[in-house]
């Protein structure tokens, strides 16, 4: 089945690299299918680096606990959990991908195809998405959707 974890609009600070996203696959393998980013800034501004990441020593991560919302209305709820806005990061990641976005850009839309998702077994290592800003402080709002 298909679910999304939603950060809605957050202002992203500057100088600092923070997650966004943090994905807990409980009691099911997750596979990664899609990554939205936008964002919304008034000018140009320096761009920003996300990063998708499985996490290498959890340490104590918090956050907002994350409303996993169904892809199909038919779906059962997902054993996954989620944090977002996190206030503590993980102690260790391991960065999967990298994504460089200028903040006027509007929208990135990243699919993951079958076959070349990112995945993480039941009750394994988490993954993530964080962000490295320099001097912008653009609005964002971001979408991880995945299968279980």
């Amino acid at each position: 089945m298909l679910y999304v974890v939603r950060t809605g609009e957050l202002t992203l600070a500057e100088s600092v690299t923070k997650s966004l996203i943090l994905l807990n696959p409980v009691a099911n393998i997750v596979k990664l299918r899609q990554l939205d980013v936008s964002l919304a800034a008034t000018a140009a501004q320096e761009e920003i680096l996300f990063q998708l990441y499985r996490v290498e020593t959890i340490g104590a991560p918090a956050g907002t606990a994350a409303a996993i919302q169904p892809g199909e209305e038919w779906a059962p709820a997902t054993a996954t959990t989620a944090l977002t806005a996190l206030t503590a990061e993980p102690t260790a990641v391991k960065i999967i991908a990298d994504y460089l976005v200028q903040p006027l850009g509007g929208i990135i839309s990243i699919p993951f195809p079958f076959g070349a998702e990112i995945a993480a077994k039941a009750a394994g290592a988490r993954l993530g998405l964080q962000y490295k800003s320099k001097t912008s402080k653009p609005v964002a709002a971001c979408n991880l959707w995945f299968e279980e």
